[in-house]
């Protein structure tokens, strides 16, 4: 199309004035900075020729920018958005601890040890202090509480331990360091199965051998190692176990289909997102070896696009955070009869603590799609909370999604 000269001149000039100030500003950065300057700029003037939506263009861009240059300590976020994630943690730990902690006409099976151990954990304002003052009479005077073992059922003194709930209370043990009881450690060790494993109650049959559950117990015997709440005569038999147990859960990971089963020695093979976020947590937090927690993490990443559709609402892709995995096994109890693992393991919180794991591991492109994410969880962060506590209250799902926030923020709080 002919275009008038002075006309093409007048546009000319304008291009140039915009463009000589951007050019200044690339010449005057560092070598690496000016390569990524210039690529970025490049990304977005292919985005104006090429791409319809030119604005929703530029931001991937952005994002995929900080991608490639975030550091490992570094906030995932933008000023807002790292804004928005701090007061999102602040009104979900004052719900907790101001609005449901305690409430007198709460049912028992609300806020029993489990329960207010997740709140506990997660929880980290000075209002948690008047919990805290309280917190080892309380569970321990529980009807959940099992004398002979210092241990914790889910619901009531039922006579066997639910390892879950138990390894909550240890975590909440450990966050305020108070000492383990013997008699607790004891039991532990002596229920772990020979090859390393433990299932979610008291069980010998080797179908009932848990990876989540291995996983949790590790963990709780792990920090509580951490802050010196094991007794001196116990440090050697804790780390054994540990290890024992670490060595049995790195074991169980199937390359074939990239992932953990839980009960991976049933006809069962049951995986979920819950679990494999919480097991890659564990690894790197117990195992010394950069290198093994390294594959472990480029393995679990390969199935980030799945666990992601797992969380997704299909009609607007909004996260469901009542999204959840119930294994439904049957266990040969030791004492003997049978009962079901019916416990609740919620996706989204761990598929959180498993992006911020996996994160340094990941392919720039796969940086770009988890920083999307955790860019998703922000902005729907108050509605995901409202769903986890209307039409009934569930602190125990509000506390997990609190505690994989603090892990988003980056907060070496536990």
């Amino acid at each position: 199309m002919w275009i008038p000269e002075p006309v093409k001149k007048f546009f000319n000039n304008i291009l140039k004035s915009i463009l000589k100030p951007l050019e200044e500003w690339i010449k005057a950065l560092p070598l690496v900075k000016r390569i990524f300057a210039v690529l970025f700029t490049v990304l977005i003037a292919l985005g104006v020729y090429y791409h319809q939506k030119v604005w929703d263009f530029v931001q991937s861009s952005g994002i995929y920018y900080r991608a490639a240059t975030i550091s490992k300590t570094s906030s995932f976020f933008n000023a807002d958005h790292s804004q928005r994630l701090k007061s999102l943690i602040n009104n979900i730990e004052k719900d907790l601890v101001d609005s449901e902690y305690p409430k007198k006409n709460a049912s028992p099976d609300d806020y029993n040890p489990w329960t207010i151990s997740q709140i506990v954990v997660s929880c980290k304002s000075s209002k948690t202090i008047p919990i805290v003052n309280d917190y080892c009479s309380y569970i321990n005077s529980s009807r959940s509480h099992i004398n002979s073992c210092s241990c914790w059922s889910e619901f009531g003194n039922i006579g066997y331990p639910n390892y879950v709930a138990t390894s909550w209370v240890m975590m909440g043990m450990a966050q305020y360091k108070n000492k383990l009881p013997d008699r607790l450690v004891d039991y532990i060790i002596q229920n772990q199965n020979i090859a390393g494993w433990w299932s979610v109650f008291p069980s010998s049959r080797a179908e009932d051998a848990s990876t989540l559950v291995t996983a949790w117990l590790i963990f709780s015997l792990h920090k509580n190692l951490d802050v010196g709440n094991i007794s001196n005569n116990k440090i050697a038999e804790v780390n054994h176990a540990i290890t024992n147990g670490l060595t049995w859960l790195k074991g169980q990971f199937d390359h074939s289909a990239d992932s953990w089963f839980d009960y991976p020695q049933s006809n069962e093979k049951k995986e979920s997102v819950s679990i494999n976020g919480l097991i890659l947590f564990v690894i790197n937090q117990v195992e010394s070896d950069s290198n093994i927690k390294e594959t472990f993490n480029k393995e679990w990443l390969k199935r980030f696009d799945d666990y992601l559709k797992v969380v997704q609402i299909k009609i607007n892709s909004s996260f469901n955070i009542n999204s959840g995995y119930t294994s439904g096994h049957s266990i040969e109890l030791s004492n003997g009869g049978f009962t079901k693992d019916n416990n609740n393991n919620y996706d989204l919180p761990w598929l959180i603590v498993g992006c911020v794991t996996a994160f340094p591991n990941a392919s720039i492109g796969t940086k770009t799609k988890i920083l999307n994410f955790f860019n998703g969880v922000v902005d729907q962060g108050e509605s995901l909370f409202s769903s986890s506590m209307s039409p009934r209250p569930q602190p125990w799902l509000a506390s997990e999604y609190l505690f994989s926030l603090r892990i988003l923020n980056r907060e070496n709080f536990y």
